[in-house]
Formats: C-alpha cells, structure tokens, sequence
C-alpha cells in the first residue's frame, strides 16, 4: 500500500529542510522580522507575529 501524498510529501519536505536548515533558520528569522516591521505600526499583541509566521510555514493540509 502506499502513503497517502500528503504523508510522503510531508516526509520528502521533512529531510530537505533537514538538508537546508541554516537557510531555514535564516528564511524564518526573516520572516519573523518581516512580521513584525509589517506590524509595528500597529498596536496588536506579539501573538500576531506568531500567526503571520505559522501561516507562512504552515502546510497545505495541516
């Protein structure tokens, strides 16, 4: 039987990340920093960072 898509996908994009995690690091810091330039003119809680940066990383189907 095979795995659904989304499970064999979740695992291919599991070891690049793996592979590549300094750039990782260095995309989701920016992305952090992205976030919060994009929200500090706003007066909202630091959870909307949080939000802005689960939205960016979170995948399709989860």
């Amino acid at each position: 039987a095979h795995l659904p898509a989304f499970v064999n996908n979740f695992f291919k994009n599991f070891f690049v990340l793996l592979l590549i995690s300094q750039q990782q690091l260095y995309y989701v810091t920016t992305v952090a920093f992205v976030c919060q330039q994009l929200f500090s003119f706003s007066f909202q809680p630091v959870g909307l960072n949080v939000q802005c940066v689960r939205q960016v990383f979170t995948p399709s189907g989860y």
